[in-house]
């Protein structure tokens, strides 16, 4: 050994291995909480999870009672709204809403008092570590 001190760790780099670490943790609770993509944000989660699937059901309400909607009917528009909204749902979990789709519906049928949208979410339950669906209910009237 030649006595020499060991030069010290920069404080950036510190700071990033400290950021390095506690991410996994946290990302591991954040997705817990919000029920947002474990495969996303660079949490290390998708080797522990299945990837979230989304399924969604539309109803349209044009006052003579609800009319459900096929979502492969869509057309142009309509349907590109519905991918991303699908795929918003499935990646921000809670964070995200589909509104947006129940606005370009409404704008789109003008006769429609109102849309319901129905979002299933297929996951993992951590605690029983058997695959569950949540069911999350929207209603967007005029």
């Amino acid at each position: 050994m030649s006595g020499r001190p060991v030069p010290a760790v920069p404080r950036s780099v510190a700071l990033a291995l400290v950021l390095f670490t506690a991410w996994p943790m946290l990302h591991i609770v954040l997705t817990a909480v919000t029920g947002s993509d474990a495969w996303k944000l660079g949490g290390f989660g998708m080797y522990a999870a299945p990837r979230p699937r989304v399924h969604l059901e539309l109803s349209v309400d044009a006052g003579s009672g609800a009319v459900r909607y096929d979502p492969s009917t869509l057309e142009g528009p309509l349907q590109r709204e519905f991918r991303e909204t699908r795929d918003e749902l499935a990646i921000l979990g809670s964070w995200a809403t589909p509104e947006p789709l129940a606005a370009a519906i409404l704008e789109r049928y003008p006769q429609a008092r109102a849309v319901d949208v129905v979002v299933d979410t297929t996951t993992l339950d951590p605690e029983t570590a058997t695959v569950r669906t949540r069911t999350r209910r929207y209603r967007y009237a005029r």
